[in-house]
């Protein structure tokens, strides 16, 4: 990739732009294609929906007049009929529609204003077995098959939908002088049900032109993309040599200036590469003025490094005092941090408390919901109590009852009713007492669990709230961790600057030998009489401000 990039100059970077752009109309072309098919497609889909419905309008109207009692149901059928069988649409009035009834697996058909022998009859031969696929909807799933199957089955599965479907399949053509062709063609359909009278209407129109009417759509777009490709390539060709021509003199005038000749003139022009050479011209003489200045700066350095020495040794005395009062700073930090992490954690352990107590309070909650439901089954179970009570007391008194027709042989067993009867009449009692003791106690259970709940409410209110304290006193925690890091990180920097500010002065003693060195390196530039007499005049040449550790400049 490299040595790619080191071999593309301009002129085969336009050529290889101008191939890109020959491709990427090709590659449009193509994909225009296809997308012009859909559609087309989808358009003819679109004008046999329509169509469709106007034809369902029609049934629907006929059917509107039965309902009102105008004509029979039969009559309006028939009319229906007639009336939809009349129908034409299309450019060249060749549209039709075609009527069948709703059965499975293969429909009747009930009209076919083309083929009027197909009336009454099931189109069950393999004549009709060319189906390629359906989908409910227009925007529905496409089903494809086999390529065999019956075209009326695959219209009214795609019309189970409620607003109808698409299907497909390939059909012979009919010739102008009778007949039909040998070849089969691809053919798509629309087809809607009229529920009422379990009828399902179909229309369908020949789709083999589509293609070609896309391709020719393509082909015109094509020329006129030739010829603007054509027009690129002559202005790329002539841009090419004439930035061949630019960059050969400037090639040549910068191989000068990179000798150190700053005597060189640049040819500048109106294009692109004029206006470059111009700017660069301007650039040399900027920096012809900017090499004076360097002497000039070499010399002031000279005397500027004893200052700067004598300023380092303040700098190290500041700074050694600054990282004291640092690592003071740092102490007390970490002794805060302690602190705060020390109350994070007891915030932390007071929200695991308040979370055990919630749990213990959903399950007491639980615990007087069951007790709750345990007394609404023993007040049930005392109900039937009381009715077995009841039913004992009615079966005690029959006993009374037939023990008095008895006479003198049933006193023991009218003694014994009676004693039956007490007793029943006791347990009633007993049950009904025991019956508003279960009610009350369920009644004690119902406020019970409802202040539960309310407990259960203020706990969870209380659980947040600490989990918000123990969240702030971890972020407490976390920022002053991270605040001691940067303490420390400052003591760490304010050390290394009085390191620094000591080995500044054996810089300064070097700053000499550079300034001499720099005066040396100046001198390999050749400026000339003229082009100084060109050149922007020298500025007085300033000392330059010193950074110090701190931030602050110190001025020399």
């Amino acid at each position: 990739m490299r040595q790619f990039r080191h071999h593309l100059d301009i002129r085969r970077g336009l050529l290889l732009l101008s191939a890109l752009c020959i491709a990427a109309l090709a590659s449009v072309a193509l994909l225009d294609v296809s997308q012009l098919r859909t559609a087309i497609l989808l358009e003819r889909e679109m004008m046999l929906r329509n169509a469709a419905q106007t034809a369902l309008g029609v049934a629907e109207y006929y059917a509107a007049q039965a309902d009102a009692g105008r004509i029979t149901p039969a009559l309006a059928q028939s009319q229906a009929l007639a009336a939809i069988g009349t129908m034409r649409y299309g450019a060249d009035g060749d549209g039709y529609f075609w009527v069948s009834d709703d059965a499975a697996p293969v429909p009747k058909i009930l009209m076919h204003p083309i083929v009027p022998a197909m009336d009454g009859t099931t189109p069950a031969t393999a004549k009709f077995d060319v189906a390629t696929g359906y989908r409910v909807g227009m925007h529905g799933t496409q089903v494809a098959t086999d390529g065999h199957m019956n075209i009326f089955t695959a219209q009214n599965l795609a019309a189970a939908g409620e607003r109808g479907g698409v299907f497909e399949y390939r059909f012979p053509k009919p010739r102008a002088g009778g007949g039909v062709t040998a070849e089969a063609f691809p053919k798509a359909a629309f087809a809607v049900r009229f529920p009422r009278w379990h009828w399902v209407i179909g229309t369908g129109v020949y789709i083999d032109d589509v293609s070609a009417a896309a391709w020719g759509y393509v082909l015109r777009s094509l020329l006129v993309a030739g010829a603007a490709v054509l027009a690129l390539l002559a202005l790329a060709v002539f841009i090419v040599r004439r930035t061949t021509r630019s960059t050969s003199t400037a090639v040549g005038t910068f191989a000068a200036l990179a000798q150190g000749d700053l005597t060189v003139r640049m040819q500048s022009g109106d294009d692109e590469f004029g206006r470059v050479m111009h700017s660069a011209g301007e650039m040399v003489a900027r920096l012809r003025d900017a090499i004076g200045q360097i002497r000039d700066a070499a010399t002031q350095i000279d005397g500027s490094s004893a200052e700067i020495s004598a300023a380092s040794q303040s700098l190290a005395q500041a700074t050694s005092e600054q990282a004291a009062s640092v690592e003071q700073t740092s102490a007390t930090v970490e002794q805060a941090a302690a602190s705060i992490q020390r109350n994070a954690d007891s915030a932390t352990s007071a929200e695991d408390l308040a979370r055990q107590v919630l749990g213990h309070a959903h399950d007491s909650n639980a615990a007087v919901d069951n007790a709750a439901e345990a007394m609404r089954r023993i007040a049930d179970r005392i109900g039937i109590i009381d009715d077995i009570a009841y039913q004992t007391n009615m079966l005690a008194l029959n006993a009374a009852i037939e023990a008095a027709r008895a006479g003198e042989h049933g006193k023991g067993f009218a003694v014994v009713a009676g004693e039956v009867r007490r007793l029943a009449e006791r347990a009633r009692v007993a049950s009904a007492e025991i019956g508003e003791l279960a009610a009350t106690t369920v009644g004690h259970a119902d406020a019970a669990r409802r202040q539960l709940g309310e407990l259960v409410e203020l706990e969870n209110r209380n659980c947040a709230l600490v989990q918000e304290i123990a969240a702030s006193a971890s972020e407490q925690s976390t920022g002053m961790v991270q605040i001691a890091q940067a303490v420390a990180q400052l003591s760490t920097t304010t050390q290394h600057n009085a390191s620094s500010s000591e080995q500044l002065a054996a810089t300064a003693e070097a700053m000499h030998a550079q300034a001499q060195r720099l005066h040396a390196a100046v001198q390999a530039f050749r400026t000339g009489a003229a082009a100084a007499a060109v050149s922007v005049p020298a500025r007085e040449a300033e000392p330059r401000p010193l950074r110090a550790a701190s931030g602050a400049f110190v001025r020399f």
